[in-house]
């Protein structure tokens, strides 16, 4: 898990580094795989379901999860949702897509 040092741009980029809030161990379900084109380059994004204890200092980005990421085998993963599962405290369910624009995958 890493977390943005910097502040977003107007239109939502962030500007600044990435840096690593803690590392974690999850269990991975894939929802599903998807493939478009956009100006001439093959696109494709995958979208993952990451299941992981609970921990607090991650649950706090349930309401902002732009301004933090996964990063899993080399690819880095915009989290759409951090869902604490039954309101139990006991684990995190983040969804979360990967785009890899141009490689054709």
């Amino acid at each position: 898990m890493q977390i943005c040092s910097g502040e977003c741009d107007e239109i939502g980029n962030q500007g600044g580094d990435w840096c690593e809030l803690r590392p974690v161990w999850a269990e991975i379900f894939t929802v599903s795989g998807k493939e478009y084109y956009a100006a001439a380059q093959t696109n494709s994004e995958n979208d993952m379901t990451f299941r992981i204890r609970y921990s607090a200092d991650i649950a706090a980005y349930a309401d902002d999860t732009d301004s933090i990421r996964l990063v899993y085998g080399g690819r880095i993963f915009d989290i759409r949702s951090i869902t604490d599962v039954k309101e139990r405290h006991l684990t995190l369910e983040i969804r979360a897509v990967s785009i890899n624009a141009g490689q054709g995958e």
